[in-house]
């Protein structure tokens, strides 16, 4: 009477039937991962992967994700191969929209690389890395899109004129989305973002300009210049160093820099505020590019 009782407990507490769930934080790759295992110990193992856009545009650059952040979770284990409990975790994981990526594309994007060899690098750099969806964004809008400018898919190659022109257009800006993690809606906008630090000697060069532009939140150019830089670089204002250099403290220190600052009765000192405001920032350029 032991023995089948002792057979029982080795088959329940040894065998076991287990779902894991792989997912890279970088470029979203998932995986199902099944494994049938005596003792945790994996005796047969079957994968369902499920490639991103994000993953397979890196790879036909040639810079593809090394999901350095990819983390695995226990989602369901069967004891004995019957009974689900510890983990037992139910839900509906992998939902994605339809695909758009398809072989059109993918020769479109292994020639681009060909044309710039180093569109790879800055892709993994500002999308896998970094998630800059405005980047990502205008990169499959170009690629889907033949008629539309190319603008990042030249990456480096792009003029400096190009790139001078399309700074010269933020006195058009109407909106700037403050929820940073998405994409800019405004068109002007979004397409400085995309083009990132290459844009940041020419936006510095306005933040000096006071005429008025279209952005509500934002009425004179230089602040619109100010709040992309600041998107730019991930650096909200005023830094600490700034803060205590021109005594900008408080409960609201944003507020005291703005109103305080930039919005002072005296105009020649408003007018003094922003030539070291420019300053400070021709100082972050040249940091960030060393």
């Amino acid at each position: 009477m032991i023995a089948p009782i002792a057979l029982a407990a080795l088959w329940f507490l040894g065998v076991d039937k287990s779902w894991f769930w792989e997912e890279c934080n970088d470029c979203a790759y998932q995986c199902d991962v099944i494994q049938y295992r005596f003792f945790s110990i994996p005796l047969h193992e079957r994968k369902t992967e499920r490639r991103t856009p994000i993953e397979l545009v890196a790879r036909d650059l040639g810079a593809p994700c090394p999901h350095s952040d990819l983390h695995r979770g226990h989602k369901h284990r069967w004891w004995g191969l019957c009974f689900c409990a510890w983990p037992c975790i139910n839900g509906i994981t992998g939902l994605s929209g339809p695909p758009w990526y398809d072989e059109q594309l993918s020769a479109r994007v292994k020639a681009a690389a060909a044309e710039n060899p180093t569109l790879g690098e800055e892709f993994r750099r500002r999308v896998v890395y970094g998630h800059d969806w405005n980047y990502f964004k205008r990169f499959r809008d170009e690629l889907s899109n033949g008629d539309l400018e190319p603008i990042v898919l030249l990456g480096s190659k792009l003029s400096e004129d190009k790139v001078r022109q399309i700074v010269e257009k933020i006195e058009l800006i109407e909106s700037l989305e403050p929820k940073y993690d998405q994409p800019q809606w405004d068109e002007n906008a979004a397409l400085v973002l995309a083009l990132g630090e290459r844009t940041a000697p020419y936006l510095v060069q306005r933040i000096t300009d006071e005429q008025p532009g279209r952005c509500a939140m934002w009425p004179a150019v230089g602040d619109v210049a100010h709040m992309l830089l600041s998107e730019i670089y991930n650096r909200p204002w005023p830094t600490p160093a700034f803060a205590e250099a021109h005594a900008l403290t408080g409960d609201e220190p944003y507020r005291n820099y703005y109103v305080g600052f930039l919005l002072s009765p005296d105009v020649r000192q408003n007018r003094e505020n922003r030539r070291k405001l420019q300053q400070a920032w021709k100082q972050v350029v040249e940091q960030e590019k060393q």
